[in-house]
């Protein structure tokens, strides 16, 4: 062997050879070379095999192990960029996304038809005063005052009757939650339901779509 170095104790560097060393690789690569590879060739100077030999080495170790740069490391001359803001966006959604917004439409139409006929049919069970009070209120958007005068009954009547009507109709929606949605009621619960319920009355009921004399939307 032309060069055998010897790692010395507590570091990771070997020793770079001497000239002498240098010399004697060049010049035994050369008579290689000539005799086996290019006959007539040029020798190489110990300079230029140095040069080589480095360059595959680093060739080598970058190979082997190849540097790791943070996402979130900023680009080479800017501090506030960085890689990550190069990336490029996803401009179209997965076929899961779409799959899963699909799927959540089709929950929510399901969903609103189980409400409009949950509500529809409690409103059919109401005797007819109950249900011309309900109509007049959120079909008409008349006051408890001017039903009771349009009914001719007190106006306690109309309040008493109103109230008790509308917790009908939530608790009909509360168990349909509770079988259909399996959502438990508690209060939080039924304050929501019972936000849906009065939307869904003045949508439904509105003067615009309903009178009261008409028949209960289906």
């Amino acid at each position: 062997n032309l060069y055998s170095p010897e790692q010395a104790t507590g570091t990771r560097k070997l020793p770079a050879p001497d000239k002498a060393t240098w010399e004697a690789i060049a010049n035994y690569y050369n008579q290689q070379r000539i005799a086996q590879l290019q006959p007539g060739a040029s020798e190489v100077n110990p300079e230029l095999l140095e040069k080589w030999l480095t360059s595959c080495a680093k060739a080598a170790r970058n190979y082997l192990y190849p540097s790791m740069v943070s996402l979130n490391a900023p680009k080479s001359g800017q501090e506030t960029d960085e890689f990550i803001d190069s990336l490029p966006e996803t401009a179209t959604e997965s076929l899961l996304t779409e799959m899963i917004a699909q799927e959540e439409v089709q929950n929510r139409a399901e969903q609103l038809s189980g409400i409009n006929a949950v509500l529809s049919g409690a409103i059919a069970k109401l005797d007819p005063e109950a249900q011309n009070i309900i109509k007049l209120y959120y079909g008409q958007n008349l006051t408890q005052h001017q039903i009771a005068q349009q009914l001719e009954i007190k106006q306690y009547t109309v309040s008493r009757r109103l109230t008790k009507a509308k917790e009908s109709l939530l608790l009909a929606l509360a168990q349909w939650s509770q079988d259909t949605l399996h959502i438990s009621p508690n209060s939080n619960v039924l304050k929501d339901i019972s936000i849906v319920m009065e939307e869904w009355l003045k949508d439904n009921l509105s003067n615009s779509n309903f009178s009261s004399t008409s028949e209960l939307p289906s």
